[in-house]
């Protein structure tokens, strides 16, 4: 196809509103009369161009562009196909309706095969048969445009696709439905270690996963057929012997009728963060068991040393900061083991068994307020508190959310823990005054190591607090929320069904 010439790229098409521009190529003044006055009978509102020679209508054309031409067939030196062979040349769609003296049907069957749209003889032009050409040409006119047009964005997308998965180091590969691959990202040849991709088209997609993972590959394409989003993460095919994690979406690519007709799965290589998060979660683990056998053996000697000193001793206090200080770290290693094992496994483990919240929390108040002499910590039960919760895990719960209530509330304001059983359900409330929470903050709030700036007490926390409350609450079904505002305080809200 040859390329438009420069002047024809920016000019196609008059302004709108304006009106289109004919072209009329005729040596004969008679016959140029003729189309005028046809023309000015005809209804359109057109801007009417003459040339009498056709190799200077073509070079006007390619200066200036025109959306019908009118051409006469007969000229001294050339006949009309040397100007239809022209437009055609130019790749801009020119209609060219071509008048002849006489009729002659293997010449009219001649001229359309070269680019004519319409054949009219000049003894049957008429204003209204004139007329109906010329509209018809500007349909078709229109028409062809629109449809380069299209097929021009068509290519732009494609190509623009195509860089998209050049350029991607994702693997992404378009399946059928039944799992067979079709095509292939250099990401996703470079993932699976294939030198091209024919070698892998046409087979199916699970069996180059590994005997561990491919009933979770064949479920997430299951899911992808059904019209929703699947997905699986696990040791990912491939075909030099290389250990890679992938993780993998699988979304269905659906047809005009909603319904899928193909599938396309996304592979991202995850194994430096897998190696990361299993190294945090051995370090951790590590540290936190090996320090909690010593910690308890520091505890359990502070304890019997506080029993043994008399009330006046001048060592009560000092044995007194080490049991809180013993204390505050069995609760981070505490927090640090649910940690990792939320990693590992997803959800922290409970033991639901019957138990009454009311005296749950009435037990954690005790306690926290037996270790916080110098603050008040009030407990106000409210209906029936009877329900299947783990109590360890729960009081867990209730005792990191006072624990934040003491750090950020007040010195010398209660913190309330109220506990409710309404209906099926029951809930726990933590409420401290103090200067609220930044709106900003409380998005990210329950997420891990995550710690405030306005604590009111000397710890460091390491900020899983509150990220446990999230995983003990979501073990048992229910969810947690926070309320803050000037004025108000700070209010957490466990609520959590009776199981």
């Amino acid at each position: 196809m040859n390329k438009p010439h420069p002047e024809l790229e920016s000019v196609s098409s008059p302004p709108p509103g304006e009106p289109a521009r004919v072209l009329v190529i005729d040596d004969d003044e008679v016959d140029r009369e003729l189309v005028r006055r046809c023309l000015a009978r005809s209804g359109l509102e057109v801007t009417l161009l003459e040339e009498d020679d056709p190799i200077a209508a073509l070079a006007r054309v390619r200066r200036s562009p025109v959306e019908v031409v009118l051409l006469d067939y007969q000229f001294p030196r050339h006949d009309g196909l040397v100007v239809l062979r022209g437009l055609r040349e130019l790749d801009v769609f020119v209609p060219a309706i071509v008048l002849t003296g006489h009729e002659d049907t293997a010449l009219a069957v001649e001229l359309m095969k070269n680019g004519a749209v319409d054949y009219i003889a000049k003894g049957a032009l008429t204003p209204q048969r004139l007329g109906q050409s010329i509209r018809h040409a500007l349909r078709l006119r229109a028409s062809e445009l629109a449809t380069r047009a299209a097929q021009e964005a068509l290519r732009a997308s494609e190509e623009f696709s195509r860089r998209i998965l050049e350029s991607s180091h994702d693997g992404i590969v378009v399946l059928d439905l039944e799992g067979r691959m079709l095509s292939i990202s250099p990401g996703g040849l470079r993932m699976l270690g294939a030198a091209e991709p024919g070698q892998l088209r046409g087979r199916p997609w699970v069996d180059l996963w590994s005997s561990a993972h491919r009933q979770e590959v064949a479920e997430a394409l299951a899911t992808a057929r059904a019209g929703k989003v699947g997905r699986v993460v696990g040791l990912g095919p491939a075909l030099d012997g290389a250990s890679m994690w992938w993780d993998v979406i699988v979304s269905p690519v659906l047809a005009a009728s909603g319904k899928p007709e193909r599938l396309v799965a996304t592979a991202r290589d995850v194994t430096e963060q897998r190696r990361q998060a299993e190294f945090e979660q051995q370090l951790i683990g590590i540290v936190s068991h090996d320090l909690r056998n010593p910690l308890s053996a520091m505890l359990t000697g502070a304890w019997l040393l506080a029993e043994s000193l008399p009330p006046d001793s001048p060592l009560a206090d000092v044995v007194q900061r080490i049991v809180r200080s013993g204390e505050r770290a069995t609760r981070l290693i505490r927090d640090l083991l649910d940690f990792t094992q939320v990693r590992a496994s997803g959800r922290l483990p409970i033991d639901p068994r019957p138990v009454e919240i009311h005296e749950v929390c009435r037990q954690v108040v005790e306690e926290m307020a037996l270790n916080h002499p110098d603050r008040v910590i009030l407990h106000q039960p409210e209906g029936d508190g009877e329900g299947r919760w783990d109590p360890d895990r729960l009081a867990q719960a209730v005792g990191n959310l006072v624990h934040n209530a003491l750090s950020y509330g007040l010195s010398g304001a209660p913190v309330t823990v109220r506990s409710v059983g309404r209906g099926a359900r029951a809930q726990v409330l933590v409420h401290n005054e103090g200067p609220p929470i930044p709106p900003e903050s409380i998005p990210s709030l329950f997420q891990p190591f995550r710690r405030g700036e306005q604590r009111h007490d000397r710890e460091r926390s390491i900020g899983l607090g509150l990220f446990i409350v999230r995983e003990i609450v979501d073990a048992h079904g229910g969810n947690v929320a926070v309320h803050s505002a000037v004025g108000e305080g700070t209010t957490f809200h466990i609520d959590l069904p009776r199981l």
